[in-house]
Parts: structure tokens; sequence; C-alpha cells
């Protein structure tokens, strides 16, 4: 197909039909990049468009994202594919391809590898798709942090934010005090993670380290600046 489009560009442009400028600025808009602009760089990004999923919506998370889940059902692995083509604008997608999926009958869901084997095992939550959208970021958040280069997530500025700007979430501020066995820098890089793809308010990772059940997000009304900045360099450039 794109060789007939050349050879009838060529013709137009011998028979002086169409200047070679019109085919030139062709071949540039055919390679295009968006590029952020702007002083600071906005931190925010509009939500990539969502396809209608395939018949087979497991394979086309596999084709399309890398990423394999055993075990969900359909309507969990819906919500999965709407988020994955939600955030398909990030790094994001590349910076967890690779990862293996469990589902998860049991409390709490965890990372318990990278990209060699098992990655996660992650809890359904029935009837509530907003909220296992956030929890799904928040977990891969936790692949992506631990699985990739410092400088590919940012976890140096992260921590350096964290030092300055505190914890993102209950979660971030106390992790092993309400959740043994956590690590609460872990946990609020995954927070600030799943809180900077997803501005919707409302969610909290767990409840058991108390706060508000449904918290604005945080990056509202230009909260954590300096976190807000590190995303936008490990996500949106």
């Amino acid at each position: 197909m794109m060789k007939r489009l050349l050879v009838i560009f060529f013709i137009l442009i011998i028979l002086g039909i169409l200047p070679i400028t019109a085919f030139a600025q062709q071949q540039s808009e055919s390679n295009v990049k968006k590029t952020r602009v702007g002083n600071p760089i906005t931190s925010d990004f509009e939500p990539g468009s969502v396809p209608a999923p395939p018949s087979d919506i497991r394979q086309g998370i596999i084709d399309e994202f890398g990423i394999t889940m055993n075990g969900f059902d359909n309507q969990h692995l819906q919500w999965a594919w709407e988020r994955l083509w939600e955030v398909s604008d990030t790094t994001f997608p590349s910076l967890v391809r690779g990862a293996t999926i469990q589902r998860w009958d049991n409390v709490f869901s965890a990372q318990v590898g990278c990209f060699s084997g098992l990655s996660l095992n992650l809890r359904q939550f029935p009837g509530q798709g907003a909220y296992f959208k956030f929890h799904f970021l928040h977990e891969l958040g936790h692949v992506a942090q631990m699985c990739n280069s410092r400088e590919a997530t940012q976890r140096t500025a992260h921590e350096n934010a964290y030092a300055i700007e505190g914890g993102i979430s209950e979660y971030g501020k106390q992790g092993p005090a309400c959740i043994p066995g956590t690590n609460k820098y872990n946990e609020d890089h995954a927070d600030t993670i799943a809180y900077f793809l997803d501005r919707s308010a409302g969610f909290v990772t767990t409840i058991q380290c108390g706060g508000p059940s449904n918290p604005p997000n945080p990056y509202n009304n230009g909260g954590f600046p300096l976190r807000a900045a590190a995303m936008t360099t490990a996500l949106l450039n």
C-alpha cells in the first residue's frame, strides 16, 4: 500500500499537479511525534482513546501490551484493557511490558517478581470497576518501580520529594505500621504513580491505614509539585 502511494505521489509531482513540498510535508507528518511544551511542562495528559475489546480480551492484552493475566473474569479483563489503553500515551505500558499477573483471592494484592516469572498476585473487585483500575495501576506501579532502572522511574527524585513533601497518602506515610511487611517508600512510589495516572478522586490503596476513605487526588490544585515533576519526567517524556 505504501509503495503504491509513493508511486502516485511521484506521478503527480512529475505532472506538476502536486508540488514537491506537499510530498515532503506528507512524509514529515507521517513521522510526527507529540512533544509536550510549556514552562513548566504540564503534568497533565489526555487519556488515550479506548478501542472496543476483542472477543478474547486476555489474548488482546497480551498482543497489545505484552501483559499476561491469568484467572480473571471477563469483566476485570475488560477493565484492565480499558485502563491500559487510557494510559497508552505514557511510558507506563513499556515499563510493565512482560508482566504476568495471577488472580489472587486473598486479602492483599502483592508484587512477587519481575518479568521472568510471576509478577503480581492481584485481587478482583467485583462491581468496583473504577477502584479496580486504580488498584491495577498501584500494583503494576510496583513492577514499574522495582523492575526498571532508578532513572526510568525517577526513584531518586521520588525519594528526594518524599523527604520534602512527606507521604502522598496515609499508606505512604505509615507503610509497615498499618500493613506489616510493607515498605513505606515503595508503597508511596506506587501510589505516586497511580494518582498521577488516575486523576479521579475517592480512592485509597488500603483502608487499613486510616484517613478518609474518599480523599481528593493529592495532585489537585498543584499539590505535591516535586512528585508531579518526577512523574512527568518518568511517564510523559
